[in-house]
């Protein structure tokens, strides 16, 4: 279980995907609050890491950088819905 301390509500749901997704749900109430983090790899292309002269393009010469390392990227995505319902009489 993750412990947040500034966050003194009702752990509804933590869950983790094959791809690494961690989504935590707690509720306040009538207000669920929702933490999503998402993480993402890339790899660098073979054009990307060759150390060749791409003479294709005349005007646009390019060469490749073998140094070039996996690009990592985190998505966090923080939510809150409130549940109050609304009753109409008619």
């Amino acid at each position: 279980m993750v412990k947040i301390p500034f966050i003194a509500h009702k752990l509804i749901s933590q869950s983790f995907s094959n791809g690494k997704t961690l989504l935590i749900i707690f509720q306040e109430n009538q207000t669920l609050f929702s933490i999503t983090v998402v993480p993402r790899t890339s790899q660098p292309s073979v054009t990307q890491l060759q150390d060749v002269p791409d003479l294709n393009q005349p005007g646009r010469i390019s060469v490749g950088n073998p140094g070039l390392k996996q690009e990592f990227a985190h998505t966090v995505d923080l939510s809150f819905k409130n549940l109050t319902r609304l009753i109409i009489n008619t």
